[in-house]
């Protein structure tokens, strides 16, 4: 995480792509390094990854190339 909190800071958008049982934890630790509403998408555990690729390219390039809102753009622990 503390990467992507470099990334974010340095004005370089990111998307985390976690699994699904993760997520808490992902909030969690966005919030811990500074970037609370750090955009992820949410991967399956159970499906290989060549199969969930359709499930989460859409909402990953939406999240990519969307512009970010004001609550997003705040950052703080």
């Amino acid at each position: 995480m503390p990467y992507l909190a470099d990334l974010e800071t340095s004005g370089i958008p990111t998307v985390l792509i976690d699994l699904t049982e993760e997520t808490e934890k992902v909030k969690h630790d966005a919030l811990l390094y500074g970037i609370p509403e750090l955009r992820f998408v949410e991967a399956d555990r159970r499906l290989p990854g060549p199969e969930d690729v359709d499930n989460f390219i859409g909402p990953l390039m939406n999240a990519l190339t969307k512009p970010l809102t004001a609550k997003e753009k705040k950052s703080g622990k």
